[in-house]
């Protein structure tokens, strides 16, 4: 499950298209803790797909 941060980033990056320094400034953030929330939301996006998918394969 993904947190309202990492939400909003995800949104911000891929919705919107914008890059981590306009981010940064949209959300009054430092650049670096824009990062660090894009890369912990990728990775629970990542394995809540990876733990979907297992669970797709169980059925089968």
């Amino acid at each position: 499950m993904l947190t309202e941060d990492e939400q909003i980033v995800l949104g911000l990056r891929f919705g919107r298209d914008m890059t981590i320094p306009q981010i940064a400034l949209q959300a009054g953030l430092p650049e670096g803790t824009v990062k660090s929330r894009l890369h912990s939301a990728l990775e629970h996006m990542r394995a809540e797909l990876d733990a979907e998918h297992r669970a797709e394969e169980q059925r089968r």
